[in-house]
């Protein structure tokens, strides 16, 4: 990092708005919020999103969910479906983590994005082994 981007970073900072603790995707410097909200690279001179990682997230209201699923009785062709299903939602997550891989250049994401690759092959595999031994209920 050049005397010059330092320094404009420091007059940033004196003006008011706020170094974060992310970095900009392209050059690795610190991104900075504005008062009015908007994240920016002083390097790039670019604006920057921040885009929350769905695999970090947990369902909102469990318990709901589980309400939803408790005593349902499910028979052989509707088992398949939800499988299939799976398998294609694991799939789709299983190449958006791969496009990801591709792109990153920061150490700490390309190891989340690995880890998640790991966990979701193995839950396929998983499934895989115990899918013709799924009991009668979800």
């Amino acid at each position: 990092m050049d005397k010059k981007n330092i320094d404009r970073m420091a007059e940033l900072l004196r003006s008011g708005n706020t170094m974060l603790n992310y970095s900009c995707p392209e050059c690795n410097s610190p991104i900075f919020k504005k008062k009015s909200g908007e994240m920016f690279c002083p390097s790039c001179n670019r604006e920057v999103l921040l885009v929350e990682n769905d695999f970090e997230r947990e369902p909102k209201d469990n318990q709901e969910v589980k309400r939803e699923h408790k005593n349902k009785r499910v028979n052989q062709s509707e088992r398949s479906t939800v499988i299939n299903e799976t398998f294609a939602i694991l799939e789709t997550k299983i190449r958006w983590v791969l496009d990801k891989i591709q792109t990153e250049t920061q150490y700490e994401m390309l190891t989340k994005y690995l880890m998640l690759l790991k966990q979701l092959y193995e839950i396929i595999q998983s499934i895989s082994h115990t899918s013709f031994s799924m009991p009668e209920k979800l």
